[in-house]
């Protein structure tokens, strides 16, 4: 548990710090290829999704069940994950969701044409996000393990 702990604030510091400063070279390479045929496939999805609807759902306090000092607070259209040991304090930023990332990221493989992400535009990120009754899972790659990794929240508010 306290390995996967670990795992998860260094997975959570490396996105942040990767998105900070996209001029940087990255040492890992995904091959781009796969990236791009993956996000030309979810682009090119003519399946319209109830982004407002989403959005509505996830409204409210969200606590990571195998890590409860981590939080997703959501309010209108903003998030702000909160959890221990960060440098910054924590602030609401601006997210949406769509049925396509917009951005060239390397931490999504293998999307499918029926995956809805959730996109940080400040950040430059996205993550696949699913939602049913009072479970929230955020997941993605992590190109440092080279291993896929899910998030799971449950509904506290």
């Amino acid at each position: 548990m306290k390995l996967k702990v670990s795992y998860l604030g260094l997975l959570l510091g490396i996105l942040f710090t990767s998105c900070s400063d996209t001029k940087k070279e990255n040492n890992v390479k995904i091959p781009e290829r796969a990236n791009k045929e993956a996000s030309q496939e979810n682009k090119n999805v003519n399946d319209v999704i109830d982004s407002a609807g989403i959005v509505s759902k996830l409204q409210g306090k969200w606590k990571e069940s195998e890590y409860p000092f981590r939080v997703a607070h959501f309010k209108n259209e903003t998030v702000k994950f909160i959890e221990e040991g960060t440098e910054k304090d924590p602030a609401f930023r601006e997210f949406k969701v769509s049925n396509h990332c917009p951005f060239e990221v390397n931490n999504i493989k293998n999307a499918q044409a029926e995956d809805v992400f959730l996109i940080m535009s400040e950040a430059k990120s996205c993550e696949i996000l699913k939602i049913s009754n009072n479970t929230l899972t955020l997941s993605g790659f992590n190109i440092s393990s080279g291993e896929d990794y899910k998030i799971v929240y449950r509904k506290v508010e």
